[in-house]
């Protein structure tokens, strides 16, 4: 591979980020930053390789800077797993419920949610949650 195309460094983190090859994903995609270091999807997709690899922090700080080009609901609930996993709950919350608003159907903001009133004893919003997601399946 041209260590100076983008694509195919791109095209490698895709395939490897399917393949749940996390580090090596986070290989190419530094790579292709180097070579766009303000392409969103980039970033999007590094925030997602570092939370996988145990990196919430490194995460929240790439989805941040992807979710500035616009709210994606899927964005948003990686972002709040990234606070739920750095101990933040109320800020998990707030992310989670926003992604909601904009994706009802968002399986990973529900799982976050209920998972944050499971924590908190909050019973009922846990069977609503679960009701929800076993719907939307």
């Amino acid at each position: 591979m041209n260590p100076g195309n983008l694509e195919a460094h791109w095209g490698r983190a895709l395939a490897l980020a399917r393949l749940r090859e996390w580090s090596k994903a986070l290989l190419d995609l530094e790579e292709a930053l180097r070579l766009s270091p303000g392409d969103h999807r980039l970033k999007a997709l590094r925030g997602v390789a570092r939370l996988e690899t145990g990196d919430p922090e490194g995460a929240l700080a790439d989805l941040e800077g992807a979710l500035r080009e616009g709210e994606d609901p899927l964005l948003l609930a990686f972002a709040a797993r990234a606070h739920l996993e750095l101990g933040r709950p109320l800020e998990a919350e707030a992310l989670a419920s926003r992604a909601l608003q904009k994706d009802p159907k968002q399986v990973l903001s529900r799982f976050i949610r209920g998972f944050i009133y499971l924590a908190e004893g909050r019973t009922s919003e846990v069977i609503e949650e679960i009701r929800t997601i076993v719907a939307l399946h």
